[in-house]
């Protein structure tokens, strides 16, 4: 009975160790992050600021171009931090920032999201992740090297932590940077805040000084699917269930609960994304609700295809249910076959093609 409570204590203090590092790791992003310190500082529609003047910087863009901030001289841009891989925080706020896109038309409006993954987003991948979420041409996606990326993360006052977790190999800041036409920073903002990417729009059209323009979107197969970026994620099954034809289908919930995907159930997915998740997905999909208007959601909803019978389970975007990763424990879909691997006659589903790689090189023989 004592040795188990030893070992007992051993595990509590193993797990301790865990936390004290995350703990740690998010310390060191908070003590690097002055930025978080102008998040909020002025009232909404109030006059904005002068913060401090964005840093310098010279950038290979997914296109192979390269992009200067002399480039942007003339025009307002909005700066982010992603990296592909990300399963996380990253599909949401780019998500959102798409969202943000359709709100602010202006010509002379610029999206810059920087890559924080150096090792793997290269201008291919970048190029990729833009052809995926149907990037706007004012949306710059960019790729730096080690260096430069934290000579730019430093300049925007936010951090970059690179750890030697496989569910967050690297934590980068969640905020966003607006910065004028002279390259002055003139607000920051939380992109976990519903209401500050409302203020953040508003901020926008002050500088601006213009109203909004529509975005155009072209007529044809999909169309809608792609005009509000849902095809973003949902053509990637590691992150969201594919949507082609989805309609009475049945669809596992992460309850265990077997629901057909009706009309109804399609609408409050939309509106209430985390209400019903589908199994094996998390919660990374923003609300619609007050973004669309009825008649683009009836388009939505009619796009997805509702079939005259329901199909069979098996059918079902997410039928095999979650598997865990067996590298980094985390719970996966089973419906990415590129995510996916096969070995002595088991089927192994993995969170990112890292995880997949180090378990082929350690039980594949070659």
């Amino acid at each position: 009975m004592r040795r188990m409570f030893r070992y007992a204590g051993l595990g509590v203090a193993a797990l301790g160790c865990v936390a004290a590092l995350a703990i740690a790791i998010r310390g060191i992003v908070a003590s690097n992050t002055p930025a978080e310190s102008f998040v909020g500082v002025h009232a909404p529609g109030a006059p904005l600021p002068v913060l401090w003047n964005a840093p310098a910087f010279d950038l290979r863009s997914s296109t192979g171009a390269r992009v200067k901030s002399q480039d942007l001289v003339g025009k307002v841009w909005i700066a982010n931090f992603i990296f592909t891989q990300c399963t996380s925080v990253c599909p949401m706020m780019t998500a959102k920032l798409t969202l943000l896109q359709r709100q602010l038309g202006a010509p002379d409006l610029r999206f810059v999201s920087v890559s924080v993954d150096p090792v793997h987003d290269d201008p291919a991948a970048l190029a990729a992740y833009a052809s995926h979420w149907r990037a706007d041409a004012r949306w710059l996606l960019l790729s730096a090297s080690e260096p430069e990326r934290d000579e730019l993360a430093r300049g925007l006052r936010v951090a970059v932590v690179a750890t030697e977790d496989d569910k967050n190999p690297i934590i980068h800041s969640k905020l966003l940077t607006l910065v004028d036409e002279r390259g002055r920073v003139r607000g920051v903002y939380d992109s976990d805040d519903a209401a500050a990417w409302r203020r953040l729009a508003t901020d926008a059209r002050l500088l601006l000084r213009t109203m909004p323009a529509a975005l155009q979107a072209s007529i044809g197969d999909g169309a809608q699917l792609k005009r509000f970026g849902c095809t973003g994620c949902h053509d990637r099954p590691a992150i969201a269930p594919r949507l082609h034809q989805i309609g009475g289908r049945l669809v596992t919930l992460a309850t265990g609960e077997r629901i057909f995907a009706t009309d109804a159930y399609l609408r409050e997915s939309i509106l209430r994304p985390s209400d019903k998740l589908v199994a094996g997905y998390a919660p990374l999909m923003p609300s619609y609700a007050g973004v669309l208007s009825e008649e683009e959601l009836a388009e939505l909803i009619a796009e997805m295809g509702l079939a005259s019978e329901p199909e069979p389970a098996d059918s079902s975007p997410a039928a095999g249910g979650p598997a865990t990763d067996p590298e980094c424990h985390m719970q996966v879909a089973t419906v990415d076959p590129v995510l996916a691997l096969t070995v002595d006659g088991k089927r192994y589903h993995f969170c990112s093609a890292r995880c997949l790689a180090k378990f082929r090189a350690a039980h594949v023989a070659r």
